[in-house]
């Protein structure tokens, strides 16, 4: 169980997000066959701002109260529906506790965040798994294998190799995409 003391942020190492129109989708970086199974939406705003929060900054506690500040509803009920969204995200792994917590804690407070003047509507956050097919694995290496200097993007069968599922020389197969 999450606590409210406690501060997550984005679990990066293992997944890469992108804002896409009004949502959130998650991809593995593909590192194994069972990093390929799944993607993760966040489609809705609510869900969406949740996400951004998630920098290291905000205790579990900070998110909640934000959320009050900035969405009508009732305070109960969005105080129970972040702290289940971000379980359900722990649970997944899109998220990791930040060890040291208390150092950041005290440099970021709900309190010093500008609320804006109107509330909007809330809704529930929500958070879609989606099974993987072979072509969004792809896409998923795609993201992973960027070549910085020529801005490229190796397209590559993440399946057929671990010790090198997004490297184009080494021996899986790739095509390149422009």
């Amino acid at each position: 169980m999450l606590k409210l003391d406690e501060i997550y942020e984005r679990q990066e190492d293992n997944w890469v997000s992108r804002f896409i129109m009004d949502e959130v989708m998650i991809m593995p970086l593909c590192r194994s066959d069972d990093d390929l199974q799944y993607i993760y939406s966040i489609s809705n705003e609510t869900g969406v701002r949740i996400w951004q929060l998630l920098d290291g900054k905000y205790r579990v506690g900070d998110i909640q109260e934000i959320l009050k500040s900035e969405y009508q509803g009732q305070s109960e009920m969005i105080e129970r529906e972040v702290l289940e969204f971000l379980s359900d995200l722990f649970e997944a792994r899109l998220i990791q506790k930040v060890n040291n917590g208390a150092k950041r804690r005290n440099q970021y407070r709900a309190s010093s965040i500008q609320y804006p003047d109107k509330k909007r509507p809330y809704k529930s956050p929500e958070i879609a798994k989606v099974k993987m097919q072979p072509e969004q694995a792809v896409l998923s290496c795609c993201t992973s294998a960027t070549n910085q200097k020529t801005n490229t993007y190796y397209a590559v069968n993440c399946c057929n190799s671990w010790k090198s599922p997004c490297d184009p020389s080494g021996g899986s197969s790739s095509s390149m995409v422009s």
